[in-house]
């Protein structure tokens, strides 16, 4: 199926070879002697018809009027074919007789227009091109191409109008169909709200569709149609994005070109546009020439997606704080609320998984149970806020000077047990003796009060004193209680003695 390029291609070459047969019966009719420039007979043009022969094998028509009378003087016999008449059915009628008074009327004005040319510059053969409407014999009418030029005698005074007509009947319905081809796409584009747009390289000039004018608020024909100018528009720190894009696809690394960007609009504000293109045409030195594309207006996408983008972070912001709530209500519920060490809950879970594993690796385990001497004397003298602040002063002596490995837990009322895993019974006997020398030298500030306390130690460790959790506990227990009744203020360490179960405290705590 022909395009319109290629039937104006074939047309092209047709013209060619008829422009030869007219120039050949051109300068045959110049070398004509005709007295006083009367109507040329049939009997003379009959002699020159030979060189019109060769249009009879085309669909064209070749034809010659007298430029006086405007009387047709000859016609190929492909007339037939054009219009339905024959040749000897047209001969001899005027303009006016073979076509409606409107076109005639046409007609005439041109070549009154032509002559006018002529007479101006008798040496320049002047010569014209027109679409018209012929009627044909079966009642129609049918589009022709028509070609004319005057031809003058030896004398240089027009004679004649040479001319060569071709249906174009074809070519006008692709026209149509391309023509309504195009108007779909636009109207679709319209529709759609794109915006088309086309790119010369070369020159920089660069057309837009009225839609994508719309858009930006601009009317038809405002917005200025350079490639320069539409630079201009785009935002600043989105132009050099755009333009790598292009030069990306022009070097043949993408196959389509494709950015976002932001553009201004005729009131000062911004749009976000969607810009789609291809490369289409180059220069013979293969340089790129033409590039046409979309323009996509995605304003409301880009607002979604801000909006979208916003919301994910705040649900972000949103889980991280549920997740920190959630450590917070875990730690919560281990610590203890006064002193923030470990509780009693997470202590005997910690103690039953670290039993497991010095039973597992043969490694030594050491815990240390101590308690305030004489706190409830101090609680009497000075009330609970003043327990409280020797209590929570002893716990922060205890987390600074534990390893990362050791479990340090308010193990109840004044109460501590730090677990020392790894740690065989003398070292942790050590520690503990640290500790005591530590909180013996501390003085702790209550108001006007400047308050000292003490406490007892107890020591046990696995497998020595103990090979359960409840055997370690209650021989640090008993070693507590040992130095408590041996005086306070002292470390003492569980010996394989039985154990005994002491109840209630010791006198004076």
């Amino acid at each position: 199926m022909f395009t319109v390029e290629a039937l104006l291609w074939l047309f092209g070459i047709a013209t060619l070879v008829l422009a030869v047969a007219v120039f050949l019966l051109w300068k045959q009719l110049r070398s004509v002697s005709l007295l006083n420039g009367k109507y040329v007979g049939t009997d003379m043009v009959t002699r020159y018809a030979h060189y019109a022969s060769i249009l009879d094998n085309t669909d064209d028509v070749a034809w010659l009027f007298d430029i006086e009378t405007l009387r047709l003087v000859y016609v190929t016999p492909s007339v037939e074919r054009l219009r339905g008449w024959a040749q000897h059915e047209l001969i001899g009628r005027t303009v006016h007789e073979l076509v409606p008074p409107g076109v005639a009327n046409e007609i005439g004005g041109l070549i009154a227009s032509l002559k006018q040319q002529q007479a101006a510059n008798p040496t320049t053969h002047y010569s014209d091109r027109i679409e018209l409407e012929v009627p044909t014999k079966d009642g129609g009418t049918m589009p022709v191409e028509t070609e004319y030029k005057i031809l003058a005698n030896e004398d240089v005074k027009p004679f004649l109008i040479l001319g060569v007509s071709r249906d174009i009947s074809a070519r006008r319905r692709k026209e149509g169909i391309l023509q309504d081809s195009e108007e779909r796409v636009r109207l679709a584009l319209l529709c759609s709200g794109d915006g088309v747009w086309d790119i010369n390289l070369q020159s920089r000039a660069m057309v837009f569709l009225e839609g994508w004018e719309k858009i930006l608020g601009y009317q038809p024909g405002e917005l200025e149609q350079t490639l320069d100018g539409y630079v201009d528009l785009i935002h600043p720190d989105d132009r050099n994005r755009m333009e790598v894009e292009i030069k990306r696809h022009i070097d043949g690394e993408s196959a389509t070109y494709q950015c976002e960007f932001r553009i201004r609009t005729k009131d000062g504000g911004w749009r976000w546009a969607l810009s789609r293109g291809k490369l289409w045409s180059r220069t013979a030195d293969g340089k790129a020439l033409r590039m046409i594309g979309t323009h996509t207006d995605i304003t409301s996408r880009k607002v979604s997606e801000v909006a979208m983008s916003r919301a994910n972070v705040k649900l972000h912001t949103q889980i991280d704080e549920i997740r920190l709530l959630q450590t917070k209500l875990a730690e919560q519920a281990v610590r203890d609320p006064l002193t923030g060490l470990y509780n009693r809950r997470y202590l005997d879970e910690t103690l039953d998984r670290e039993v497991a594993r010095a039973r597992r690796e043969g490694s030594p385990l050491s815990v240390v149970m101590l308690d305030v001497d004489h706190f409830k004397k101090l609680n009497d003298a000075y009330g609970h806020q003043a327990g409280d602040e020797v209590l929570k002063s002893l716990a922060e002596l205890l987390r600074q000077d534990t390893r990362t490995e050791d479990v340090a837990c308010r193990y109840g009322g004044e109460e501590f047990l730090v677990l020392l895993p790894s740690m065989p019974l003398d070292k942790a006997r050590d520690r503990a003796e640290h500790w005591r020398q530590q909180l013996e030298n501390h003085h702790f500030s209550f108001g006007n009060f400047s308050l000292s306390a003490t406490a007892s130690f107890g020591v046990s460790s696995y497998p020595h004193h103990g090979k359960t959790p409840d055997d370690l506990t209650r021989a640090a227990d008993n070693a507590l209680y040992s130095a408590k009744r041996s005086g306070r203020n002292r470390v003492e360490t569980f010996e394989d003695a039985p154990i005994v179960f002491v109840t209630g405290s010791p006198a004076g705590g």
